[in-house]
């Protein structure tokens, strides 16, 4: 018994000793560890590229707005719209130089393309064109009946004119973007504010930020298109060449300098 006590301590005493030097090299590694990390984590950091912040778009807003439009519909919508513009602009043209006695089947030309206008299937995007075109037919058929009436009231035929022109414009319009109608619409808004000096609302700031250079040149190319394109709807109605070189002038793609030394972005707009 006096052996087994008297040897008793010294086990305890290497467990002990084994166990301390086990908590030792534990700490040591974890030390070792923390300073490999915290060695390798600056280099890490600073190869980190820098992304530069490119011009964002005004416009996306534009189109999320009418997310729902597709260019498969606007694409269906031109192809039948054309045709249909074509029948009326070319019944317009004849009932312009016809006599009183022998409008009635030219007119009535007319009105069937209107009533096909109407007809055709739209989204929300291609509805304003459709109203716009119908709106205009309307006008220009009223005025030819009228005018079979012997009745001197109502609309000229310049102002007819100039409807059926602005109409067209939408139309021009729809075929740079599918959200470009409503843009035209805006931009209308905001040019006849910016003439009269008037503070122009929150909803139609987009154009300024494109027109001082603030956002993408993709931007700066579509209301360039949506303000030249007056001239284009001209040329088509007067067949004019000069109107129609004076377009092409106009319209330039937009480089550094138009764009107020940014950057042009090669984005591809949708629908193209």
């Amino acid at each position: 018994m006096s052996q087994y006590r008297l040897t008793k301590p010294k086990k305890s005493r290497s467990k002990f000793s084994f166990l301390l030097t086990a908590v030792l090299v534990i700490v040591v590694l974890a030390v070792v560890a923390f300073i490999f990390l915290a060695k390798n984590k600056t280099p890490l950091a600073i190869s980190l590229p820098v992304v530069p912040v490119e011009p964002t778009s005004s416009l996306d807003f534009m189109r999320k707005k009418f997310g729902g439009c597709t260019t498969a519909a606007r694409d269906q919508f031109v192809k039948d719209a054309s045709r249909i513009n074509g029948v009326f602009e070319d019944n317009f043209t004849l009932a312009s130089g016809t006599s009183r006695i022998a409008l009635s089947p030219i007119v009535a030309n007319m009105q069937s393309a209107a009533r096909e206008m109407k007809a055709l299937t739209v989204d929300d995007c291609g509805k304003l064109v459709q109203e716009k075109l119908a709106a205009a037919y309307d006008e220009a058929v009223a005025m030819f009946l009228a005018f079979m009436k012997e009745s001197s009231a109502g609309t000229g035929l310049i102002e007819v004119g100039t409807q059926l022109q602005a109409a067209y414009r939408f139309l021009l319009a729809y075929q740079i973007d599918v959200a470009a109608p409503f843009m035209l619409e805006d931009f209308f808004a905001w040019s006849k504010n910016d003439n009269n000096k008037l503070p122009q609302p929150p909803e139609l700031q987009y154009i300024s930020e494109i027109k001082s250079g603030k956002t993408r040149c993709d931007d700066y190319e579509v209301i360039e298109s949506l303000a030249f394109s007056y001239h284009e709807a001209t040329a088509h109605y007067s067949e004019s060449d000069v109107l129609r070189g004076i377009a092409k002038e106009r319209m330039l793609t937009p480089t550094p300098k138009l764009c107020n030394g940014k950057v042009w972005l090669d984005t591809t707009l949708p629908g193209k």
